[in-house]
């Protein structure tokens, strides 16, 4: 069985366009990911590492990043099948990977980024031998980075893991469950500690290694969150309150916010922070209107429809979901009900609360919360505040974790 290894993508929207070959660390890296490939040797299981003492607070951790004038590693998907690729400019064509966008926000914060392609993974063992590449080139000095910042969720189950130490506990508080994940890695074909011990080998370098609390609730614990110097960010909602579905436990040291509204700047591209510069180029997006102006002013009696039954419309939401990409692409471009769209797309739990805090309507894809103004026209409005050129929203810790240098 693989190990449940997944990119932490945020909701269903994210970009192209990051960094390219300008990055000067960017040619060693890819030369280790074709040494990787190319001997792709087996990792050889080692004990698992304690972590050593922590210096400072995560806080005081994080703002040390955030001076250094060393990149941030990223390591996440950046190429692939187009199909793993997310919107950005709201237009719901795919513009690009996830490791693109989470790059996004540390260079809109002012940090270069060292891209480190682990393509779609679904295998911890399969990161740990493209990392140990990346942690033995830091080892020879060939390069320097301030952070590591993993994309990456193994979402355990609270319950079985017990009482969880702080941040600032000392490491055999860690140490103690470190057993206990090792056993759940390996009933699934994985090698915990070998991973365990690369990070350490990167801690020791001084490197920080940044964590997404998760996607799936506060009974969930990423269990990477235990790894050597790891700090955990959670997510806040866009009025800083925590999410439903952010993980949130007492590993977790640092929160961020977890939603951030995508903006069109004067000149067509994306800004991914609010200051007006364009971290994606138009060049770099599909460039179609935004979904979100087809439906903004028009009336809520014009707009909004109940969500289609009988024929073809029964028979793939029967085979949901692998009939769903088939059901959208012949639904009415419409919006619907908050509550219906829940019921008709079989949501539930986590997703289904956040999309009621969101919105009083959804498009089909249910990527875009609307609600209705006083004169009962749509509004598209996810910042709240009423600014302009609004175009989509993002979310999830992999967008909270990559904004611990932003402006808070």
């Amino acid at each position: 069985m693989k190990s449940p290894i997944v990119t932490l993508a945020a909701f269903a929207l994210l970009a192209r366009g990051a960094f390219g070959a300008g990055s000067p660390a960017l040619p060693s890296i890819q030369d280790a990911l074709a040494d990787s490939r190319a001997a792709a040797r087996p990792i050889v299981s080692a004990p698992v590492v304690a972590p050593a003492e922590r210096e400072g607070t995560d806080e005081e951790i994080v703002a040390a990043v955030c001076r250094s004038a060393d990149p941030v590693a990223v390591v996440d998907q950046f190429t692939g099948d187009p199909d793993d690729k997310f919107d950005l400019d709201g237009d719901n064509v795919y513009d690009a990977f996830h490791g693109e966008i989470v790059a996004s926000f540390y260079r809109a914060s002012g940090k270069s980024v060292v891209p480190v392609d682990v393509f779609k993974f679904n295998a911890l063992d399969f990161v740990t031998i493209i990392l140990e590449r990346f942690v033995a080139r830091l080892e020879r000095g060939e390069f320097k980075v301030s952070a590591i910042n993993l994309s990456l969720a193994a979402d355990i189950p609270a319950a079985e893991l017990g009482t969880l130490p702080s941040p600032s506990e000392p490491r055999a508080e860690r140490e103690r469950l470190h057993s206990k994940v090792q056993a759940w890695f390996t009933s699934r074909g994985s090698d915990y500690g070998a991973f365990v011990a690369l990070m350490e080998r990167a801690r020791r370098l001084g490197v920080a290694v940044i964590v997404p609390a998760g996607n799936s609730g506060p009974g969930k614990v990423n269990a990477l969150s235990l790894l050597p110097g790891a700090i955990t960010v959670g997510g806040l909602t866009i009025d800083g309150r925590k999410s439903e579905s952010t993980g949130d436990n007492a590993l977790v040291g640092i929160w961020r916010l977890g939603e951030r509204v995508m903006r069109r700047t004067a000149d067509g591209g994306v800004d991914v922070n609010g200051d007006g510069t364009a971290e994606f180029p138009r060049s770099s997006l599909s460039g179609g209107p935004a979904w979100a102006r087809y439906f903004t002013g028009r009336l809520v009696s014009e707009t909004v429809i109940d969500p289609p039954t009988g024929g073809d419309f029964d028979v793939l939401n029967r085979a949901h979901p692998a009939g769903l990409a088939a059901l959208r692409r012949i639904m009415p471009d419409a919006l619907y009900r908050t509550e219906d769209a829940i019921r008709y797309f079989k949501k539930e739990g986590l997703f289904a609360a956040a999309m009621r805090r969101r919105g009083e309507y959804y498009d089909k894809h249910l990527t875009m919360p609307f609600r209705a103004d006083s004169n009962g026209r749509i509004v598209f409005d996810p910042a709240g505040d009423g600014s302009p050129n609004q175009v989509t929203i993002l979310n999830g810790t992999s967008v909270a974790a990559p904004a611990i240098c932003l402006p808070r």
